[in-house]
Order: C-alpha cells, then structure tokens, then sequence
C-alpha cells in the first residue's frame, strides 16, 4: 500500500492511467503474431536514415531551447516531465506534419491555436486529477476521439464523422470546464501560483521558439523535393548543380515562393541554361 501511494505521489492519476493502457496494448501487441508482424514492418520503414536525422535534429534544437530557458531561469528541473510531454505531444507532431508547412498562413494558425481554449483546458484538467477509476475510463475515450478526429479529418467522406467527434469533444470539454470551475472556486489561492503559471507558459513559449526549426524542416524539405523531381527528369548531373544553384538564388530561404513555384511547375526538364533561367524566372 505505501508502495503505491509512492507512486501516486510521483504521477497523476492520469499518467498511471496512460501507462496501464500503454502497458496492456504493449502486451497484446507482444502476443498477436499478425500485428506484431505490422508492427516489425513500421519500425523498419521508421528506421530510415533522413528519419533518424530529423529526429536527432530536433532532439538536438530540444535541447538547446532548454539550455537557453534554464539560463533565463524560465526552466527548471522540476519542469522535466512537462518537457517530455511536450517533446512526443507538440514538436514531434509538428515534424511529423512539416510537409503541411508551406500551406498558406500555416505557421500563423500554428501559433494562435497553440493559444486556443483547448490549451488552457489541458492545462486546467492537469491540475485537477480525477479519481483513478475514472481516469482508467477517460484516457481511452479521449485518445479514441482524438485519434478518430484526425483520421476523419484527412478525407472529405469523413467530413460528417468529424462534426459528431467535434460535437462530442465540445460537450466533453465543457463538462470538463465546469467541474474545474467548480474546483476553482474552492481552492483558488492552490491554483494561481507562479509554479501553476510558469506550467502553463512553458509549452507555449517552447511551441513559438520551436518554429524556427519547423520552418527550417520545411525549407529544407521542400527543396529536397524539387532537387529529387530534378534528378529523375534530367541526366546532366552539371546542368541540375546549375539548376539548383539558381532556384536557391532566386528562392533562398522563401518557403512560400518556393512552393508556389514549385506546385506551378510540372515537369522540371531543362536541355540548355536558358532552359534553366526560364524555368526558374517563370513565376
């Protein structure tokens, strides 16, 4: 017993939650000979060189915004796990979709909804655990609705699932609210601290320091893919070097005109230089 209340003095009841969901699809998978089999593939296919680059990259930029935090004291070590969680549950999300970078106003609504309701919700239900019982409940259904909106969300034959998940993370999250509310009004003086607050400010001040190397991401991807479409089309390795010199002249570190360049553009086949300064001045 004391065991275990030492546990719960280290994690919510909403970690233990996660962990004894994470624990038991961790043995189903163990035990499924056919999904483990998929799962044996996944990870191959993760295992990919540009991949682990990125994701030691990131892990890399990570760490420097915690150095640079922690000699601002704007970070402590008390501050670990709220890192952690912020690592797999923002910035590698954000890696994951950098190829949606270079939609119009992308970095714009990433920072505002970063300021949404839903952030300050998170950050609310974090500091007010509900009894284990019911927590064991709560964490599937709102990892199966989340999933589900995303999924749902990458296709338009999903649109009207969609606006009953919506509905359903609405109804859920104000219900939520209204029991934090409740807790709020009893012990409010426990709640505006400057731990509390600094909590809820370091996501979001990681999020905005953290677009600086999404947006290198998506530059670089975004080049990688035009220089690819070059050496498919063309067989003078000199004329696609001259190619590539001169897009990156003309574009450098212009995300948006690359990819509107590049969307215009069908195929990227050059026989002479003149080609190349047509095909890359052609707006």
């Amino acid at each position: 017993m004391n065991d275990f209340q030492s546990i719960r003095d280290i994690f919510t009841n909403r970690e233990i939650a996660a962990f004894f969901w994470i624990f038991v699809i961790l043995i189903w998978l163990i035990f499924s000979s056919s999904v483990r089999g998929s799962l044996l593939g996944v990870l191959k296919a993760f295992w990919n060189k540009y991949i682990v680059i990125s994701i030691v990259a990131m892990l890399l930029y990570s760490s420097v915004l915690v150095f640079v935090f922690h000699k601002f004291n704007l970070w402590h070590a008390s501050n670990i796990k709220d890192t952690i969680y912020w690592f797999f549950g923002v910035a590698f999300v954000m890696l994951v979709n950098v190829s949606k970078a270079d939609e119009e106003n992308y970095f714009k609504r990433l920072l505002l909804s970063s300021l949404k309701l839903a952030v300050f919700l998170e950050f609310l239900i974090k500091l007010y655990d509900f009894d284990l019982w019911l927590e064991l409940i709560l964490v599937p259904f709102i990892t199966l609705v989340l999933m589900l909106m995303v999924v749902a969300g990458t296709d338009e034959k999903y649109s009207q699932l969609h606006k009953i998940l919506e509905r359903i993370q609405v109804i859920f999250g104000l219900s939520i609210l209204i029991y934090v509310a409740y807790k709020l009004v009893g012990d409010f003086s426990g709640f505006a601290t400057l731990d509390h607050v600094q909590e809820f400010l370091l996501p979001l001040a990681l999020t905005v320091a953290y677009l600086p190397f999404i947006y290198a991401a998506a530059l670089y991807s975004k080049y990688e893919e035009v220089f690819v479409r070059l050496h498919i089309l063309n067989d003078d390795q000199e004329l696609v070097k001259f190619t590539k010199r001169k897009i990156m002249l003309k574009y450098h570190f212009k995300l948006g005109g690359l990819s509107k360049w590049a969307k215009k553009r069908g195929a990227l086949k050059v026989k002479t230089r003149r080609d190349v300064l047509e095909l890359v001045n052609d707006e």
